[in-house]
């Protein structure tokens, strides 16, 4: 692989995410999560391995977001007309998204929650 057709790729890997974040709703509700979460984990110093954790999830969730749009686009192509096998397709499609989705809420639940609680109590404690 040269470096124009490595160059090449990178360029058509960008302009696909951009074109998910313009047409998709959803994804741009997802950067939104993503970027509290890391608004959060620099408020909060989080460990080494606690920003591993949120960067792993956070590409998760848009890494399934970007393919759940894909199998979208590819169905929809594939058939114009309502077909409830690509139903099914496009359904188990997003169920992937809202595993990833819930799974990094719980996780990130488990990782901000004591550490918010505890940064509120010291903020009680400077204002009191």
């Amino acid at each position: 692989m040269t470096f124009y057709s490595l160059f090449y790729s990178i360029k058509m890997a960008v302009k696909g995410l951009w074109l998910c974040i313009c047409y998709e709703k959803n994804m741009r509700i997802h950067l939104v999560f993503a970027t509290v979460a890391l608004i959060l984990s620099c408020i909060l110093m989080l460990s080494v391995i606690e920003w591993c954790i949120i960067l792993f999830c956070i590409g998760m969730v848009l890494c399934m977001e970007l393919m759940n749009t894909s199998i979208e686009y590819l169905a929809n192509l594939y058939n114009l007309t309502y077909d409830l096998r690509i139903k099914h397709i496009k359904d188990i499609s997003a169920a992937a998204v809202l595993c990833a989705s819930v799974i990094s809420f719980v996780i990130g639940c488990i990782i901000f929650l004591p550490k918010c609680l505890n940064f509120i109590k010291n903020w009680k404690v400077i204002l009191y």
